[in-house]
């Protein structure tokens, strides 16, 4: 029989609604996210796709991947290797596809 662990949670309010979100998830973007976000997201309706941004460290993939969630609600992942250099790709579907709309 499995034993469940709780999660710990913090009550944060998004859009009206309070949910418990786990004390380690992001909670806000970090700012280096959310300015290169700013300037990736299209001026006419920043729920549009983005296409695949590439990063040369993990953690900024990482960061970014995390800013894409929170304000278009997922993202993509790809790594590449270019002559034995790693790659890390990040792209969000958009806002709009993963809301089902």
């Amino acid at each position: 029989m499995a034993v469940e662990h709780p999660v710990e949670t913090i009550p944060v309010e998004m859009q009206g609604l309070t949910i418990g979100v786990p004390v380690d998830h992001i909670v806000e973007p970090t700012e280096k996210a959310q300015a290169l976000m700013n300037k990736l997201e299209d001026p006419q309706n920043w729920k549009n796709p983005i296409p695949y941004q590439w990063m040369k460290t993990s953690k900024e993939a990482c960061e970014l991947a995390d800013c894409y969630d929170f304000y278009l609600g997922g993202h993509e992942r790809d790594t590449q290797s270019v002559l034995g250099t790693n790659w890390y790709g990040v792209a969000s579907r958009g806002y709009y596809h993963y809301i089902g709309g």
